[in-house]
């Protein structure tokens, strides 16, 4: 058992923080029955270290306590090692879960900056609209659950296969210019010039991304439509822009 100016000074952790901790229902140690001390056990001593490494990743003290209380508590630290070992397990796995959940985030936010930095490059301009749309979702409760359900959508073999376009890939480029000509041609039939020029370049390209693997580029391209009152899923993406690929699409390949 530790006193708090004890586990204050292993730990690193203020005494004022670790008070706050107690006050939000995060931390709760025990009392001294005489004294009415703070007496911190090993299970505490695990809570803060479940807390310390979530709030490093970037969470939010609310976030954290959400994250805490959906799973399941640790059964209460005993004295056998085996039932310590396997508590310690269990608070290790949920926080690794949570690192995965949040490195996928952070790549989707990469996708976003990285689309929009292309846009610029290949237009100088953004549309506002849409980085709204953007930051609405990014603050949005359960802003992990679309990582989520792309783990779910695909499978192990998919997930290694999919196009992950960094910042000095050509092909990213390419596309970045395509779909700007893309959102210029969007008034026209699909069975104009434009209109069949576009569609040839889509399937090159998207032969290029997925390496003519057909199954996988409609699987994705479902993937990324947003579904209602969404943002795109990628910069550029949004419903309109995706039906129009459809038409041309659908045309250049029944007139072939």
């Amino acid at each position: 058992m530790y006193s708090v100016g004890q586990l204050a000074k292993r730990t690193g952790v203020t005494i004022k923080t670790l008070h706050y901790y107690e006050q939000l229902g995060l931390l709760c140690p025990s009392r001294d029955p005489k004294s009415g001390y703070r007496k911190y056990c090993e299970e505490d001593i695990m809570k803060l270290q479940e807390i310390s490494v979530l709030k490093e990743m970037g969470f939010r003290l609310s976030e954290i306590q959400a994250i805490m209380e959906k799973s399941s508590p640790p059964q209460p630290v005993e004295t056998a090692t085996t039932v310590k070992g396997q508590a310690w397990k269990t608070v290790i796995a949920r926080q690794l879960e949570a690192v995965h959940a949040k490195q996928e985030h952070l790549q989707y936010i990469e996708t976003l900056l990285t689309t929009v930095q292309y846009a610029l490059e290949v237009t100088d301009h953004v549309n506002i609209e849409e980085i709204m749309r953007f930051i609405k979702e990014l603050n949005a409760p359960e802003k992990l659950s679309r990582e989520q359900y792309r783990s779910g959508y695909f499978t192990e073999v998919e997930l290694h296969k999919l196009p992950n376009l960094k910042n000095d890939d050509p092909l990213a480029l390419e596309w970045a210019k395509l779909l700007n000509d893309i959102r210029s041609h969007m008034n026209e039939p699909p069975d104009s010039p434009d209109s069949r020029r576009l569609a040839a370049q889509v399937m090159e390209i998207s032969d290029k991304l997925f390496s003519d693997d057909e199954e996988l580029s409609l699987k994705y391209w479902e993937f990324i439509r947003p579904r209602d009152g969404e943002a795109p899923s990628l910069y550029g993406m949004s419903r309109e822009v995706m039906d129009y690929i459809e038409r041309i699409l659908d045309h250049y390949i029944d007139s072939e």
